[in-house]
């Protein structure tokens, strides 16, 4: 690497390399294509960043390369034209040797822009990935956002937490963990002006939808999901009345009535969710919302808030229909939560979507069939199952390794639809197959057709 900071970059290129539709955002990874009922959200951390760079008055382009159909050629045309000082790019696990090839086309073109990763693959893997490509010169560890203000601002890389880099001397070093980012009201809004807004729609209304972060972390401990180790356990609210400006500029600046609230877990503090809905409604803001929630976490006066409000579908992550494996995962609710969520959206009207996961190190054919079972029997208006990733960095990763369920180098190629860890009891054959026979059984059901 040729230069020791970032300060002295005009032209900032951000991309979601051409590997499929996926998510890339803090916990979120894998295929979007091969779920039933997702829809595709903004690269949002990225236009956190992109934002950030436009704010320190540098050039900025974001392209979302799956989104807009482009292919590695386009990447290489942008770069060709563009000619930017830095190349920022999102990597996912299931996809990262894939997203940092483009690193050695990008030196090809201009030996001496400087190559950024982010991603929660680099949270475990940041020095391997260095090592392995080359032509990577930083990896961002944890917080995104904080770390690129610093990038920005900071003389020099050895001044910013958070980072992996290469040193001009090509030494690999590993600057201290960064504190946990609590600041989420200081960011300047997402640079939805870098997107093509159009292309991120409602999957039934075919209407634009917009993603909109409204907290980050979670306070509970899942051994297999990445969203409380990334955050230590804890949850961090943005402003509500921020998150209504910003809504509102979507709703004035870009004519987007659609959104997904996007958190980990959106209703886990009753006061804040009432008043954030009170607050759209007071400014007469005539939307349409969904988001994320847990089967724990519902009562009937946040839902009559969010329903006024406009909230139209929740998901939940249900897991298992079996109590054991919940208890395992450390789930931290009851399958009579989850058949009292599911409830409480048929009577107030709003859609619920379940997501089930299959493929636990301990489930034979017996647990996997009790889940379909219990989907079946909550009868929610959607369903995903999952098949079990181990995502680096999770207690279920740990598990999985020390009982010999996968092998570390099919991470890349593999996701929440495309199973690679097998169980003590079953295989990724059948796994894969019970997948496809429980979405089945679930949406080709007489009743749920008619």
């Amino acid at each position: 690497m040729t230069k020791n900071n970032i300060p002295n970059v005009k032209k900032v290129l951000l991309i979601n390399p051409p590997t499929g539709i996926c998510f890339r955002d803090g916990r979120c990874q894998g295929s979007i294509e091969l779920l039933t009922a997702q829809p595709e959200r903004i690269p949002m951390e990225l236009a956190y960043m992109a934002s950030l760079v436009q704010e320190k008055g540098f050039e900025a382009r974001l392209r979302d390369f799956p989104m807009e159909k482009g292919t590695w050629q386009d990447v290489e045309a942008e770069l060709t034209e563009f000619i930017p000082d830095l190349l920022i790019i999102s990597v996912g696990t299931p996809t990262v040797d894939y997203d940092l090839s483009v690193c050695e086309s990008a030196k090809k073109i201009n030996p001496d822009i400087i190559t950024l990763a982010k991603g929660a693959h680099f949270d475990v893997f940041d020095k391997e990935s260095l090592e392995k490509f080359h032509n990577l010169d930083i990896v961002i560890r944890h917080e995104v956002e904080a770390t690129m203000r610093d990038l920005l601002e900071k003389e020099n890389f050895d001044l910013v937490p958070g980072i992996t880099y290469r040193s001009q001397d090509n030494k690999i070093m590993r600057n201290p963990n960064r504190k946990i980012f609590v600041d989420l009201d200081t960011l300047p809004f997402p640079a939805r002006n870098l997107l093509k807004n159009q292309l991120y729609t409602r999957p039934d209304s075919g209407k634009p939808l917009t993603v909109i972060m409204t907290s980050r972390g979670c306070p509970f401990r899942c051994t297999f999901c990445l969203a409380g180790e990334l955050s230590d356990y804890n949850l961090i609210l943005r402003d509500p009345f921020k998150v209504v400006d910003e809504i509102e500029e979507c709703v004035i600046k870009y004519n987007i009535k659609d959104f997904f609230f996007y958190a980990d877990t959106f209703t886990y503090n009753k006061e804040w969710v009432v008043t954030l809905c009170n607050e759209i409604l007071r400014r007469g803001l005539r939307i349409k919302w969904g988001a994320n929630s847990r089967a724990d976490t519902l009562d009937e006066e946040r839902l009559v808030a969010m329903k006024k409000s406009g909230c139209e579908v929740l998901g939940f992550g249900l897991e298992s229909g079996r109590q054991e494996t919940l208890n395992k995962s450390k789930k931290g609710i009851t399958l009579q939560d989850s058949e009292n969520a599911i409830r409480l959206c048929k009577k107030y009207g709003i859609k619920s979507y379940m997501v089930f996961m299959i493929g636990f190190p301990w489930e034979t054919r017996e647990h996997v069939i009790d889940t379909i079972s219990f989907a079946l029997k909550l009868d929610g208006d959607f369903v995903d199952f999952t098949v079990v990733y181990p995502y680096p960095g999770t207690k279920l990763y740990q598990m999985a390794k020390d009982m010999n369920l996968f092998d570390e180098t099919e991470l890349c190629g593999h996701d929440i639809s495309r199973a690679m860890q097998k169980t003590a009891f079953l295989s990724t054959e059948e796994l894969t197959s019970l997948r496809k026979y429980a979405i089945r059984r679930f949406y080709l059901r007489p009743g749920y057709i008619v």
